[in-house]
């Protein structure tokens, strides 16, 4: 039981740690423009599937090991 708790506890961590990477690269291609005073402005997100793999790539590493 103790060998299996100390495996759940390393995958547990390493898949946190991918998705540390995922919300960083995210927020990190993430822009804003304000846009005109009293007006619209936009959020927009760059490499936008490239963020999308980065969030499920955690999920499947652990599925292969």
């Amino acid at each position: 039981m103790e060998n299996a708790t100390a495996k759940y506890i390393a995958e547990r961590a390493a898949i946190q740690e991918g998705y540390n990477k995922a919300f960083n690269y995210e927020w990190s291609n993430f822009h804003v423009n304000k846009g005109a005073p009293g007006g619209e402005g936009k959020l927009w997100w760059s490499n936008k599937q490239k963020i999308v793999d980065n969030w499920a790539k955690p999920m499947e590493e652990q599925e292969v090991a």
